[in-house]
């Protein structure tokens, strides 16, 4: 009888350790992953007429004077050169048109703190912690749509808000 009794409390054991053990595993699989760096970019300042915006292997990126008569080269020798490495092959020149806007950089909603949610139209310190306290109990975003699904946030928030965020990995 004293057997039997041990080994049914070693098998509620063993089954309260295995469903912990896979508890866990979803629990960590679920979350985000907050090792994961926040990137925040610069967007390119925006070039006005009589300006060219050099970027990517040179030297010195940046706002430059377009003249006439300008060469690759002398726009290079302004930028401070091609930065060592870079392929000469590979040099394009692109010039906007006037009636292209600038992309602004978007919030990932599945990384971001809430100190930089609140620097949303109209998200204050209340919402940006209900928005993260959303993720970590749900999980990742899959669509920009779901912060529907976070308290205080309605149509009208989310019209304003949706041009400046995007759902990441």
């Amino acid at each position: 009888m004293v057997e039997r009794l041990d080994r049914f409390w070693v098998g509620v054991a063993a089954t309260l350790f295995f469903v912990s053990l896979v508890g866990a595993v979803t629990f960590f699989s679920l979350r985000p992953d907050h090792r994961a760096p926040l990137v925040i970019e610069q967007p390119a300042p925006v070039a006005t007429a009589g300006e060219i915006y050099i970027s990517g292997a040179v030297a010195n990126p940046g706002l430059y004077p377009l003249r006439p008569g300008d060469t690759m080269e002398r726009l290079l020798t302004d930028a401070g050169g091609l930065a060592v490495g870079a392929d000469r092959g590979r040099l394009s020149l692109v010039v906007p048109a006037s009636d292209q806007t600038s992309q602004h950089q978007r919030i990932d909603l599945n990384r971001a703190e809430p100190w930089l949610l609140e620097a949303l139209p109209e998200i204050g310190p209340a919402t940006a912690a209900a928005i993260v306290n959303y993720r970590n109990r749900n999980g990742y975003f899959h669509m920009i749509q779901d912060l529907l699904l976070v308290p205080g946030i309605g149509d009208a928030t989310l019209q304003r808000i949706k041009d400046y965020v995007t759902v990441g990995e």
